[in-house]
């Protein structure tokens, strides 16, 4: 202690009341006259200090338009308001870091206000966790991962391609389909949806090779997965203060699954959580397995204390994966396609102890998936009584919509929705015939929650429901194509092939 410094009171540390050593907050012990008393090591490296500076107000720490404020909270202390609060520190270098401070006043054995203690926190890593954590996986991620990437990245791709080729394959439809059309464009329209139908079958093509060639599915014990996801962290991680608990059932719990794809998935979200902890400065991570369902289904649930997932990863959907996400969240969502492929499902949840990612996955054996079929399952919707149709279309494309509205128009009224969150309000106001909602949309609910929604609420019109789809060959879209049994047509379609589609369900 420097002499400045003398006299002062500094706090009974030998209790363990503090841990001053705590390695991932700044920890500060102020006197009752705002003098330094104590700070540990990561608070002197937040400041760039090489030692306390004992004595030192604390006001001059702050950057000087926060001190008056700083004054004010100090000064409520010795009447044992405890406050958290946003500010920014100043170094001697004159760098201003923002940082959330936690201050809580102590008092001694007689009830004497002796001083403040101070947990700080580096918002700069705060905010930059999930960069850190890209930093650190990026590289590595990418290359030893390309396959599953290609296959999901493949799948997205091909579903916008299709989307995209509706437009160019229905508009030329029409456009060969109409006496007005000048001589000199006949040809070069022809020209183009000849090209255009091509790209779909090369789009098919990529979709058949996007596939993982995984071995056959096999019964899986769950903790063998989960304790080979975290074996090559087993002595990492303690050393860099996160706490790994295991909390397993005493009989095995096992899932059938393709043993690698499963090893993967898992490994994919045990080591998001290792991240998050590491990067946060350490922490618990727990891991555990039950039965939600006994015979039926398992659970896995990865607990994360004192840290939280990003808001991205947060209801995040297999269908989001795109090019450009970073690491972490692309890592997730490969996990998530995997876990899907399987039979199971992916849920990650914040609340106020930390986050957890639950993993639900069937622990009976999936049969074979059978392929829809769209032809078979086009059968008429009910009769109309000689009224004019109504016919409502659904789909998140403008171009699209415009298209329906132009090749439909002498099958009765149309109305139409930019996706099925739009369409609830019309289908609870009125009556359709004939619904054509598209499969894949984004917003709260797709083709597939609409068409629960309507078997909830209004059961008389999930016989009028079709689909319009350029997702046939990811397994939930085949599962549901099938289970549900409703028709559909595959996009891009042909603009009399689709004519003909809805001429058959109105009975025409």
């Amino acid at each position: 202690m420097s002499d400045s410094a003398e006299g002062l009171r500094r706090p009974d540390l030998s209790d363990g009341t503090f841990c001053l050593e705590l390695p991932h907050h700044g920890i500060w012990i102020v006197d009752e006259h705002d003098r330094t008393v104590a700070m540990n090591a990561a608070m002197r490296d937040l400041l760039g200090l090489g030692e306390t500076p004992a004595g030192r107000p604390a006001r001059e720490f702050f950057a000087r338009d926060e001190r008056s404020a700083i004054e004010e909270r100090q000064a409520l202390r010795a009447f044992g308001v405890s406050d958290e609060y946003e500010t920014r520190l100043l170094t001697p270098d004159g760098l201003e870091l923002p940082v959330l401070v936690s201050a809580s006043p102590r008092f001694d054995g007689e009830g004497g206000y002796v001083g403040t203690v101070c947990v700080v926190r580096d918002l700069r890593v705060e905010k930059t966790v999930q960069a850190a954590i890209s930093e650190r996986m990026g590289y590595e991620f990418v290359r030893g991962h390309e396959q599953q990437l290609g296959r999901y990245l493949t799948t997205g791709l091909a579903h916008a391609l299709n989307t995209s080729l509706q437009a160019i394959v229905g508009y030329s439809d029409i456009a060969q389909a109409t006496s007005e059309v000048p001589e000199a464009l006949a040809q070069p329209i022809a020209k183009m949806h000849e090209a255009a139908v091509v790209c779909s079958k090369l789009v098919a093509n990529l979709l058949s090779l996007a596939h993982l060639g995984d071995e056959s599915p096999k019964t899986v014990d769950l903790v063998e997965v989960i304790d080979e996801a975290l074996a090559s962290r087993e002595v990492y991680l303690p050393a860099n203060n996160v706490v790994v608990t295991r909390d397993y059932p005493e009989d095995p719990v096992r899932v059938w699954a393709e043993p690698a794809r499963l090893r993967r998935a898992i490994s994919h979200l045990v080591n998001n959580a290792c991240e998050i902890a590491l990067v946060g400065g350490g922490g618990s991570l727990g891991v555990s397995i039950g039965l939600d369902v006994p015979g039926a289904e398992s659970c896995i649930e990865i607990r994360l204390s004192g840290h939280q997932f990003p808001a991205s990863l947060v209801g995040l959907a297999a269908a989001d994966i795109r090019p450009g996400l970073d690491p972490l969240t692309m890592s997730h969502a490969v996990a998530m396609a995997i876990v899907s492929d399987l039979g199971g499902a992916v849920e990650v949840t914040n609340d106020d102890e930390g986050s957890a990612v639950m993993v639900w996955l069937p622990t009976t054996l999936t049969l074979p998936r059978r392929q829809p079929d769209s032809l078979g399952a086009a059968t008429p919707v009910p009769a109309t009584d000689g009224a004019v149709p109504q016919i409502l279309v659904i789909d998140d494309e403008p171009f699209v919509l415009e298209l329906n509205r132009e090749a439909l128009e002498e099958f009765g009224d149309i109305e139409t929705a930019d996706g099925a969150d739009t369409a609830l309000s019309l289908l609870t106001d009125k009556h359709f015939d004939l619904i054509i909602s598209d499969l894949r949309m984004p917003g709260a609910l797709d083709g597939i929650g609409l068409y629960r929604w309507l078997s909830a609420e209004h059961p008389e019109m999930v016989e009028r429901i079709v689909f319009t789809t350029a997702d046939t060959l990811s397994p939930q879209a085949q599962d549901f194509l099938v289970s549900s049994g409703r028709p559909f047509i595959k996009k891009p379609y042909n603009i009399r092939q689709y004519q003909a589609f809805v001429a058959r369900l109105l009975g025409r």
